[in-house]
């Protein structure tokens, strides 16, 4: 739970990730940041409930936050799935 985060690279990884066609929207660059720690601040608060302290620029931040984006879209994928 050291290790901090390195987002200075972040709108250049946007870039190049819409250059192989991932479809962020137009200038995601700019913003990327400011919803990364949107969303960090988030999990933050729901760790303090737990009597978890952490700041919102740590790696296991980012971690929980993949996570959680794998069980929605695992989610989404069952339930687009179960509509055919």
């Amino acid at each position: 739970m050291k290790n901090t985060i390195d987002t200075a690279i972040t709108p250049a990884k946007i870039r190049a990730m819409q250059t192989l066609g991932v479809p962020y929207p137009e200038g995601y660059d700019k913003i990327a940041n400011a919803d990364l720690f949107k969303q960090a601040d988030k999990i933050v608060a729901s760790l303090a409930k737990d009597k978890i302290e952490v700041k919102n620029d740590k790696e296991i931040i980012a971690l929980i936050a993949y996570l959680q984006r794998v069980g929605t879209d695992i989610k989404l994928e069952q339930k687009t799935a179960g509509s055919n």
